[in-house]
């Protein structure tokens, strides 16, 4: 089994995840509680994408030889570009509207995605928020697996996520 998991929200510099759900009472999520579920999930093969300030602060705990880890800041480090307004941050703008469809891997779109928005930091004089990725040979290995295996087939959210947000 694989999965793909994105997590976008506000984050805080104890590295917590806010989750909000209307009037159900539910916890902030931890870089901990993060990675207790993914291992109760038995899921083995995983790409956890995380778009929060602080995000960094999930590198340690999650990252194994089968899961590619990308978050949108490091964990001492504030990411830009939410808001009630916004579709996405910067981060997720960057990865999945601009590099991900143009890219053939993960670790290419994050690299064009991480410089996509220093970029944008800089013209809006912004400290770098510091993206980061945490991965393995094993699990790109897997990744290049998959995509051989499916050809013809988008393994790239970014094509989705572009359809969702233009409604095309």
């Amino acid at each position: 089994m694989n999965l793909f998991l994105y997590i976008t929200s506000h984050g805080s510099k104890d590295h917590k995840v806010s989750v909000n759900m209307g009037d159900i009472p539910l916890h902030d999520l931890t870089p901990e509680m993060l990675s207790d579920t993914l291992k109760d999930a038995g899921i083995k093969w995983q790409v956890v994408v995380i778009s929060a300030c602080y995000s960094g602060g999930f590198v340690d705990k999650i990252k194994n030889d089968h899961t590619l880890v990308i978050t949108a800041a490091s964990a001492t480090q504030t990411s830009f570009g939410c808001g009630d307004d916004a579709d996405l941050t910067y981060f997720g703008k960057a990865f999945f509207q601009e590099a991900l469809p143009a890219s053939a891997t993960f670790p290419e779109a994050f690299v064009k995605a991480r410089a996509l928005v220093k970029e944008w930091e800089d013209a809006e004089d912004y400290d770098h928020s510091d993206p980061q990725m945490a991965s393995s040979p094993l699990i790109e290995r897997k990744l290049a697996e998959l995509r051989r295996a499916l050809p013809g087939v988008a393994l790239q959210p970014g094509a989705v996520m572009h359809s969702v947000i233009s409604g095309q």
